[in-house]
């Protein structure tokens, strides 16, 4: 597992404190999520937030949308509401966060990404599930892809997931598009819950 205590004292407020390689992988990443919503006026939950970079992203462009981010860590947490003091951001996870609260869009930007030594989309489908049970309009998140990593030999922290079969492994949740291209390794998954809505394109 990644010592995310350690990046966070080696690197401080940084993206290598969450663990991408630049700055403009984690807002193309970004980007992509926020390309799946219409962002005005709309209640935002942003699920391991991390840094809490997406608050600011999203403020930035969508002052009138409201921002709700959680993580595990404690020290993510501290940092991300030092650097936003106008945020909100507790430390929950999505077993411990309130089921009786919703948002119109639920968020992820790479909280998954880490290997399990279970079934690994069985893990993906258990806390997507919880997303898309919080959401009354979408879910959107960003997943490793296995585009350039197909290689049995290949061993990672993270795991690199195959677009298709995430497809098909949360296809029970609502209605899934895929949305790639942005980065060789990336992709974004989002889930409606109203099958009369589109993401945009």
């Amino acid at each position: 597992m990644i010592d995310y205590t350690r990046l966070l004292k080696d690197f401080g407020h940084s993206y290598k404190s969450v663990g991408w390689s630049s700055l403009d992988s984690q807002h193309a990443r970004f980007h992509a999520l926020s390309e799946s919503c219409d962002w005005e006026g709309k209640q935002v939950l942003d699920v391991g937030c991390g840094l809490g970079d997406l608050y600011d992203f999203i403020k930035r462009r969508h002052p009138s949308t409201g921002y709700t981010g959680f993580d595990e860590l404690p020290s993510m947490i501290e940092h991300a509401q030092n650097a936003y003091p106008s945020g909100l951001f507790t430390c929950n996870s999505l077993a411990t966060f309130p089921t009786h609260t919703h948002y119109d869009y639920v968020l992820s930007s790479g909280a998954f990404n880490f290997r399990q030594e279970g079934d690994q989309y069985a893990f993906l489908h258990k806390h997507v599930q919880q997303m898309v049970a919080l959401s009354t309009q979408s879910t959107a998140l960003t997943l490793l892809s296995d585009y350039l990593y197909r290689d049995p030999a290949f061993k990672s922290s993270y795991y690199y997931y195959n677009a298709e079969r995430v497809k098909a492994c949360l296809g029970d949740l609502g209605e899934v598009f895929i949305k790639s291209g942005y980065l060789l390794n990336d992709f974004t998954v989002v889930i409606l819950r109203d099958p009369q809505l589109k993401p945009k394109q």
